[in-house]
């Protein structure tokens, strides 16, 4: 549209020397304020025109309302200059629109250099970079011919025809090229500001306080015959009363960007501190809220129980993997309705993040938290109606109670964090409030993890073996290696208590390689002790099986120790077992490749499939102690241990039997085929010293093939 002003310009200048021409061909010569005079004047305007119109589309109707105000007060200051210096000195013989229009060709053009070159203030990619120089050039062009062709008519030299009406054409011409290049690509680079608010301080101030300025000054200088000049006081006037009104404005505008920046401020604010999804509070705020209540300044704590609910959706991440984020987040924001329904207007619901709530309620005495927890849990459990889909979910409550508040907000997260975790282990009524055991139980196995990172450079960890003896023959074949930890006050740590905590933190691993290690270590000092062959059985970790390093450590140690392969029998858990991915039963097939045997530890206890024994093809399996101590020769528990039996040896794999503490299931087990006894019966795990004492004796021990 900016160009199309200027393309209006361009032909009400073209009629205008049209109308020029008709009266040089009638041989007449033009009048000086001809039609054509005033077509030109309005050529300016058009110009003019589009520099308003190009600020008002491209910024705002506010800044172009400002912007035109600007360029009147221009208008004025150089018009009334132009009368007060020119045309009342030089112009008395001629007529007064004549001349007026004459001098007003250069003073409009150089209102539009300057608005010109305010635009280029404001924003300096308005224009194309090519466009700016051409339209720059053309208007230079128009705005000296004009000030040429002003000088030329004081002193009587114009004629048609001469170098000046070429000097018109170029500058036409410049600005047909500019609106060519317009037709380029912007020169607006990446990251750079569309606005730049420092040319809105040179508007508001340069030019209308600027031109007040310059005409008190002029009047200054004639104060003694200031009766003369009121072109330039009535100037004064009009420019001092659009400055009062662009004043208005610009404080109108001020105040329009207050009200912004308030209500930006207070959506940021409202962003900092809630979800986007639900719309309830955040972390942060839920934290805050905390605060108030150990400050005392929330209202309605005094007297009343603090009470703070931490819940949990069950299983959430499956929904996501199985039908979409998009699902998910559906089920959030019912989720946080049904916990506005649930619960009274009074609590302040957060959303944690994920798919984790809290609730924190002010709860008086009449209202029954247990009560509360039920109805909560059962409303979360409802079907959760999507379209066409009917899903099911289940949510785990932990509860903390505290009295006015008391306790750190990290604290009392944490007491419910803790509940929560008792709560998930639960199968039905699934919320747990949080007990001060809870507090100790973690402290203590803070402490055990930190004391078992120090364990193996205190040199703390040790091996006992557990002997295998030969069902027929009664001689040692094997023995399995356990760890146990003694700590510098030679307390014994429970591995029941410390396994399960080094298999959480990740210290299984470089725990296992040690053990490992160790355990074949071990197994070549009794080769050289002159004990019969024996096979050395380790347990290993599903996280240790499961690193991408596993069978390059596990051989690394049989090289570097120098135990012979076929002494080495990796014991495999059974939920390892289960899972019957590939590049676990790959691992092992390497290392049944090299000779190490495979062993199903507890078989039984985690269901098997026979597709899974059949996958990992194991050399043997260990029967749980579980299933011994429930034989009797005729009851159901000798009757599965048969069918255990029966099933190892028809898959040709040798089965060794735990946990053996009387004598009655030995021979039950020996006489239905057992191969390998472990267990009490015969011997309790012992340290390396023990067992070469007790089975040093060649003639009492058997051998691996037995």
């Amino acid at each position: 549209m900016f160009w199309r002003f200027f393309e209006l310009g361009c032909a009400l200048y073209t009629a205008a020397w049209f109308g020029w021409l008709g009266y040089v061909l009638a041989g007449k010569e033009p009048p000086v304020a001809s039609v054509s005079d005033y077509l030109w004047a309005l050529q300016g305007l058009m110009f003019l025109t589009a520099l308003c119109y190009k600020i008002w589309k491209e910024k705002s109707l506010l800044r172009g309302v400002k912007y035109v105000l600007d360029m009147a007060v221009l208008l004025i200051l150089f018009t009334a200059f132009g009368w007060e210096l020119f045309m009342e000195t030089r112009f008395d013989q001629h007529s007064i629109s004549g001349m007026g229009l004459s001098l007003f060709y250069p003073i409009i053009d150089f209102v539009i250099f300057c608005g010109l070159l305010i635009h280029v203030r404001i924003d300096r990619y308005l224009f194309q970079s090519y466009a700016l120089a051409a339209l720059t050039f053309g208007l230079i062009l128009l705005w000296a011919g004009d000030l040429l062709y002003m000088e030329s008519l004081i002193q009587d030299t114009y004629k048609i025809g001469s170098w000046l009406d070429a000097w018109y054409s170029v500058g036409l011409l410049a600005l047909a090229v500019a609106g060519i290049f317009s037709l380029g690509p912007n020169n607006r680079r990446a990251g750079d500001s569309p606005d730049q608010p420092r040319s809105s301080s040179i508007a508001a101030l340069f030019i209308p306080y600027g031109a007040l300025t310059a005409i008190a000054v002029f009047l200054s200088f004639h104060y003694k015959d200031i009766a003369e000049h009121t072109e330039l006081m009535f100037a004064g006037i009009a420019i001092t009363a659009i400055t009062v009104l662009r004043q208005i404005m610009v404080s109108a505008e001020h105040d329009k960007l207050i009200r912004e920046s308030k209500k930006l401020l207070e959506q940021t604010e409202y962003l900092a501190h809630h979800d986007m999804l639900t719309g309830l509070a955040n972390r942060r705020l839920f934290e805050r809220m905390l605060e108030n209540c150990q400050n005392g300044e929330a209202p309605l704590v005094n007297g009343y129980l603090v009470t703070v609910f931490l819940i949990d959706l069950d299983r959430f991440q499956h929904i996501n993997d199985t039908y979409g984020h998009d699902i998910g987040d559906r089920i959030i924001e019912t989720v946080a309705k049904r916990l506005r329904n649930q619960f009274p207007a009074q609590a302040s619901i957060a959303r944690l993040g994920g798919d984790e709530f809290a609730v924190l309620l002010h709860t008086p005495p009449a209202i029954n938290i247990l009560s509360l927890a039920r109805s909560c849990s059962a409303r979360l459990s409802e079907p959760y109606l999507l379209g066409h889909l009917e899903l099911r979910l289940t949510a785990s409550l932990g509860i903390t109670i505290t009295s006015d508040g008391t306790g750190c907000k990290t604290d009392v997260l944490k007491q419910a964090d803790m509940a929560l975790k008792r709560a998930k282990s639960f199968v039905r009524e699934k919320y747990c409030f949080y007990e001060e055991e809870m507090s100790l139980e973690l402290e203590r196995r803070a402490l055990m993890e930190q004391s078992l990172h120090q364990a193996l450079e205190r040199d703390e960890l040790l091996l006992h073996y557990q002997p295998q003896i030969c069902a027929q023959s009664q001689g040692l074949v094997g023995v399995e290696a356990l760890l146990r930890w003694k700590q510098e006050d030679g307390r014994f740590v429970s591995p029941a208590e410390f396994i399960p905590l080094a298999e959480e933190s990740g210290l299984i691993v470089p725990i296992g390689e040690w053990v490992l290690r160790e355990a074949c270590a071990q197994a070549v000092e009794w080769d050289r002790a002159g004990l019969p062959p024996i096979q050395m059985g380790v347990n290993v970790s599903p996280r240790q099986v499961e690193a991408p390093d596993f069978v390059e450590m596990v051989l690394r140690i049989v090289e570097s120790t120098g135990i012979s392969p076929s002494k080495l029998v990796i014991e495999i858990t059974e939920s390892l077992a289960l899972r019957e991915e590939e590049q676990t039963i790959e691992k092992l097939k390497t290392l049944q490749a090299r000779g190490i045997q495979v062993s199903m530890d507890d078989f039984g206890t985690g269901y098997s499939s026979l597709g899974a024994l059949r996958s990992y093809q194991v050399d043997s399996i260990k029967i749980a102690q579980t299933f011994i101590r429930n034989i009797d020769g005729i009851g159901e528990g000798m009757t599965i241990v048969k069918a255990m039996l029966a099933m190892a040896k028809s898959m040709d794999m040798h089965v060794i039997a735990e946990g053996i503490e009387t004598r009655e299931q030995f021979e039950l087990l020996r006489d239905e085929g057992c191969d390998f006894i472990q267990g009490y019966y015969f011997d309790k795990p012992m340290a390396a010293e023990d067992l070469i004492a007790k089975y040093g004796n060649n003639e009492i021990a058997g051998s691996a093939s037995a």
